[in-house]
């Protein structure tokens, strides 16, 4: 692994099980067809939740169905839907509870029907807030693991596109150091900015004391299974506490990180080494975070170049 390019911004972002569960993700597809991923509760004696898949063509009513094994009494949670560039087909990761921990579970919907659920690994303690990025070989998942009473760490694995055996990992992410952050809006000489190539990771880790404001690690895994070629530290703000679902990606050609503040939608961009002031999206009924992602790639793409 490299240190890579160092770059930091103060944000606020996430805290994980201490806040709400990302409830919904979904991936527009490349003949139109909305694919959506939504928690729902499942009600009597032993409730528990399920994950709904609704697929909304162009044309037609969108078709629903629950994926397989998780309409039972567990918890399955955070669900994060990729799909695959090569065979187009959809990649769904989650945290689902095994009856003692959280583990990150997996499945391949092939056009028709979705695989069983499998695990990527388990270890110990609550591996939650899975995010899942696919490559031309590789399908690369990382999550952030809670066990009690120590702080908490980041992990990735990646497993081969075709079959879905593990190739690599799991790989703790290094996340012991931290360097010095800009002000918000200030340029960070003779660092360049991430590059499109790299599928970008992002997570907060809230030190025990509670002095400190926590760290957003964010990292970045090439098209193949071993070399980390981008990773940054950033110290987040005081008021950082009770946020979640942070993220960064390319949203309308802009580098992006993002995460959900209580009833607000945050977001800032990089460009050319300065990181954009800090703005936010009303996250106000029926909009939602997955609403304003989509409402922030559309301006950025519209100001890309301005």
């Amino acid at each position: 692994m490299t240190g890579g390019r160092r770059i930091a911004l103060a944000l606020v972002a996430a805290t994980a099980l201490a806040v709400p569960a990302q409830a919904e993700t979904r991936k527009l597809a490349a003949d139109g067809t909305l694919h959506t991923i939504d928690v729902q509760t499942v009600g009597g004696k032993n409730s528990g939740t399920a994950l709904k898949h609704t697929r909304r063509g162009v044309a037609g009513a969108p078709v629903s169905i629950t994926i397989p094994g998780t309409e039972d009494a567990v918890i399955d949670r955070e669900p994060a839907l990729e799909i695959d560039p090569v065979s187009g087909q959809l990649l769904l990761v989650w945290s689902r509870y095994d009856g003692t921990n959280y583990n990150v579970f997996f499945s391949r919907f092939n056009g028709t029907s979705w695989a069983a659920a499998k695990a990527v690994v388990k270890m110990d303690g609550d591996d939650v807030e899975p995010q899942v990025l696919i490559s031309n070989h590789y399908v690369h998942v990382g999550w952030r693991q809670s066990v009690p009473g120590q702080l908490g760490a980041f992990y990735r694995a990646s497993l081969l596109s075709t079959t879905l055996e593990l190739a690599y990992g799991p790989e703790r992410i290094v996340t012991d150091d931290l360097w010095s952050v800009p002000p918000e809006g200030a340029n960070t000489p003779g660092v360049s900015d991430p590059s499109p190539s790299d599928r970008i990771f992002a997570g907060v880790i809230y030190p025990s004391n509670t002095a400190e404001p926590g760290r957003c690690h964010i990292w970045g895994v090439r098209d193949e299974p071993v070399p980390i070629g981008y990773r940054e530290i950033v110290t987040l703000p005081p008021t950082a506490r009770g946020a979640g679902s942070v993220a960064a990606a390319w949203l309308g050609g802009r580098f992006t990180i993002s995460y959900v503040c209580g009833s607000k939608f945050y977001y800032a961009t990089r460009s050319n080494g300065v990181w954009s002031p800090t703005r936010s999206v009303d996250l106000t009924a029926p909009v939602t975070a997955a609403d304003a992602r989509w409402s922030v790639a559309d301006m950025n793409a519209r100001t890309e170049g301005h």
